[in-house]
């Protein structure tokens, strides 16, 4: 996973968040929280994905415990 944020950036978008929020009284926390989360992630990526590798390696990684406890708890994960 690769993050883009810039230090300034985000540091911009905190403080005047804080200013929002304390002129709005707070009315505009909800704003705030998205605008932060929409910048974070734009500037998040992935890089050099190979899903096949990835998947597989999963798939390796599967123990019988993992799927009797699935079962005993009737937890289905559907693929």
């Amino acid at each position: 996973m690769v993050n883009e944020w810039s230090a300034s950036q985000l540091s911009w978008i905190y403080f005047s968040n804080f200013i929002i929020i304390l002129f709005s009284f707070g009315l505009l926390y909800p704003w705030t929280k998205i605008r932060t989360i929409k910048y974070k992630l734009e500037n998040t990526g992935f890089e050099n994905l190979n899903l096949n590798a990835f998947t597989g390696q999963t798939e390796r990684d599967r123990s019988a415990i993992g799927e009797e406890a699935a079962d005993f708890f009737d937890f289905d994960i559907g693929f």
